[in-house]
């Protein structure tokens, strides 16, 4: 839920208001648009993703697979 927050405002930031970046996400989903922009918009909200994902799944369960258990 954060990610995609940030994601729309990484958009607004970028583009300067919220009907911009909702053409761009329009554009990105239909498959048409300025070629210039979508690259960057996918290296954004992929990043936000990834980053999350990692943050959230992977990094507690290595913590979880390597730490050793407590004892008492």
């Amino acid at each position: 839920m954060v990610a995609i927050i940030q994601i729309f405002g990484v958009l607004v930031l970028l583009f300067g208001s919220f009907r911009q970046a909702l053409i761009l996400l329009a554009s990105l989903l239909l498959a048409i648009g300025n070629e210039m922009w979508r690259p960057l918009c996918f290296a954004v909200i992929f990043g936000l993703l990834a980053s999350t994902v990692l943050s959230l799944i992977i990094i507690p369960c290595l913590y979880r697979l390597f730490t050793p258990p407590e004892a008492g």
